[in-house]
């Protein structure tokens, strides 16, 4: 009796696991919608689009508290072994970091609806296209448990960082009107920021599956 006791609460914790896989993974997909939105809009600016945007921020940060509650439960109701207990640590690490993007993603929205930006430079449409690459791999790393993959989405940040500091010289020159360039100048950093919070999202896919880390988080 005691050993089917022991079977069931393992299988009720092995489906909450599964649970707490899915929501993480339907986190990222949102924000790799709202991200995704973002570029598309840079040149555009449909106001009803940005509002959508702005809103879907909000919902990805209640994604990452109703995820906290879970692996807060798997913690206490449960008696995690080694592994179990890095994919639930890692898995709330993972949130955090995509509630980060969900409100860069916000924040881009927020400055394309009442900013000055002009028509976006090419090297701001540069650093969104990377950023937006390595949100796509690495989900896909998180998604498939790839450390290889992972391993290349922190490599690609290098690229985001060269592209953002050219981008930062090309407009401290004065190629354009005050406002917009402050205005692209924070939709930038922005962007960096996400790819930055990309490469913590590769790190603990990492963790999750090796117990290794790999990086100091960003």
């Amino acid at each position: 009796m005691v050993i089917e006791e022991v079977l069931c609460m393992r299988t009720n914790f092995n489906e909450e696991l599964e649970e707490l896989r899915r929501s993480v993974i339907q986190m990222g997909k949102s924000c790799r919608e709202s991200i995704r939105s973002t570029c598309g809009l840079l040149s555009s600016r449909n106001k009803e689009e940005l509002d959508e945007i702005c809103e879907k921020s909000v919902k990805i940060s209640n994604m990452e508290s109703l995820i906290e509650t879970l692996c807060n439960r798997l913690l206490l109701l449960q008696q995690p072994v080694a592994t179990d207990l890095r994919q639930v640590s890692g898995s709330l690490k993972i949130a955090a970091d995509l509630e980060r993007i969900g409100i860069n993603g916000g924040d881009i929205a927020e400055i394309l609806l009442t900013g000055e930006t002009d028509r976006p430079c090419q090297l701001l449409l540069d650093i969104a296209g990377a950023a937006i690459e390595m949100l796509d791999k690495g989900l896909e790393a998180l998604e498939n448990s790839d450390t290889a993959l992972a391993r290349q989405v922190i490599d690609m940040d290098d690229k985001v960082d060269e592209l953002f500091v050219k981008f930062r010289n090309e407009l401290t020159q004065g190629l354009l009107k005050e406002g917009s360039l402050v205005d692209q100048l924070m939709i930038g950093k922005y962007y960096e920021r996400i790819a930055d919070h990309v490469v913590n999202v590769a790190g603990w896919v990492i963790y999750i599956a090796e117990g290794k880390q790999v990086l100091s988080q960003k």
